[in-house]
């Protein structure tokens, strides 16, 4: 230990210096005044709901392109049908083309033959074609609607070219031609760009934020639940905000889309745990995590999460057969499975907040108020976006949902970041100003108790 300077502990002694004191770490919301802190969950609040804004103003995921030829544009009952795409991208993501045709006078189904061409060219060179067959086609008209069943003529997994040509040879029989409606479908362009930039600016932060961990210089293993928590929560969203998932456009495999449901789903579920346990160990968040206890009380998480990757797995396995698969009752099933355990983790949340009002701090409610935020974000922008009816659609708007998660994990750890108590006392005068307040109260007290 080294020696002070006699010097130093004169002028100590007579208060003309203030004498030094040992640095006390404590986590954030513990340090900050009351004022700082809801600054703070003002700024979560807002966060969030630009996350809700981009969500209601933001790009579609499905974009469709319907083309319908009548009847008079051609005189004979061997129809042929040219169509040409361009300014595709593999953000794209897929490309089909269904044929349906509108009913003018009572019949129940229609019979023709058809036959395709289809070139894909990625600039001025063939990327790949298709040549089909004449081959005979049955479709039912249903008597509610005027169009009839549809015809897939085109499907391809991967856009890895910038236009097609297609050709499409239509003989009637038995029957005169009818108007046809083509419809072109694909991923809209744009919610992918808002996708990858929601990936990116997540990685870059949490990147940011796992750096400044690892230099803070505190013993990890014998450091607060808290801290332990935050660390976790950031290292799990730098992998499941990795923008390398990109590559899965330019694959046939679903195995990126497997790694990135088994993170998404894993960080939904730990999220709530991580809301949960803060709640369920009071003052206790500042001792060291058990583990042992951990366990324990994250064994219904750990079944919840099995469900919804099981969830995720059957879903990406529809749309790999089908893109634009519509929804069926096995996902509202297990749809509805999750938004029965989502109606039982909110209440749970709100009812610990209020049995542990009496022994708990401010952060308590601030950290119940944001987890529940946040897991309602989430669902809400799983369970209002029917407007496609697709499985891919709904899936697709997991983006949002992760942009929520990454929202109340970044503050989550903000508010429990291990920080010198004497460092924040300094920067924070309000903070100031309440100890001082507080000493005066103390003071006031001491002397009616000598009176």
């Amino acid at each position: 230990m080294t020696q002070k300077d006699p010097k130093i502990s004169e002028l100590e002694d007579v208060g003309l210096i203030a004498e030094e004191q040992p640095s006390q770490i404590v986590r954030r919301i513990d340090a900050l005044s009351i004022h700082y802190i809801r600054v703070a969950f003002l700024l979560f609040l807002l966060t969030s709901l630009f996350v809700i804004i981009i969500f209601i103003v933001g790009p579609p995921y499905l974009t469709k392109n319907v083309q319908i030829v009548e009847v008079s544009k051609v005189n004979s009952t061997n129809r042929i049908f040219h169509f040409e795409i361009t300014n595709l991208h593999f953000f794209n993501r897929f490309l089909i083309l269904d044929m349906s045709f509108i009913r003018e006078r009572a019949t129940n189904s229609l019979e023709f033959q058809v036959a395709s061409q289809i070139h894909m060219f990625d600039g001025t060179r063939i990327e790949s074609q298709i040549h089909s067959d004449l081959k005979n086609v049955s479709l039912r008209f249903d008597t509610k609607h005027k169009n009839s069943e549809t015809f897939r003529v085109f499907t391809s997994g991967l856009v890895n070219f910038d236009k097609v040509d297609c050709s499409i040879t239509v003989k009637f029989r038995n029957s005169q031609p009818l108007p046809a409606r083509f419809t072109w479908s694909m991923v809209d362009s744009a919610h992918t760009i808002v996708a990858m930039c929601v990936r990116l600016l997540l990685c870059f932060i949490s990147s940011i934020v796992l750096y400044q961990f690892l230099s803070v210089d505190i013993n990890f293993s014998s450091s607060s639940a808290s801290f332990q928590m935050s660390y976790y929560v950031i290292f799990l969203l730098l992998l499941t905000s990795n923008p390398f998932v990109v590559f899965d456009f330019f694959l046939k495999s679903p195995i990126f889309q497997i790694i990135d449901a088994f993170f998404s789903q894993f960080l939904f579920v730990f999220c709530c745990f991580v809301g949960f346990y803060h709640l369920f160990l009071g003052d206790r968040i500042a001792e060291p995590l058990n583990f042992s206890l951990s366990l324990k009380v994250g064994s219904p998480f750990i079944f919840i999460f099995l469900l919804m990757f099981t969830h995720s797995i059957y879903t990406i396995k529809q749309v790999q057969t089908d893109p634009i698969i519509g929804i069926n009752s096995a996902y509202r099933g297990l749809a509805i499975t999750k938004y029965v355990l989502v109606g039982i983790f909110v209440p749970t949340i709100v009812t610990f907040s209020i049995i542990r009002r009496s022994d708990a701090k401010i952060d308590q409610n601030i950290h119940a108020v944001m987890v529940i935020c946040f897991v309602l974000i989430s669902t809400i922008t799983e369970a209002v976006y029917p407007a496609n009816e697709t499985l891919g659609a709904n899936t697709a708007m997991q983006i949002y949902s992760f942009a929520a998660e990454g929202v109340f994990l970044l503050f989550f750890s903000y508010f429990n970041w291990p920080v010198d108590a004497a460092v924040i006392a300094a920067l924070d005068p309000t903070r100031n100003g309440e100890n001082e307040n507080e000493e005066i109260i103390e003071v006031v007290n001491s002397d009616e108790e000598i009176r």
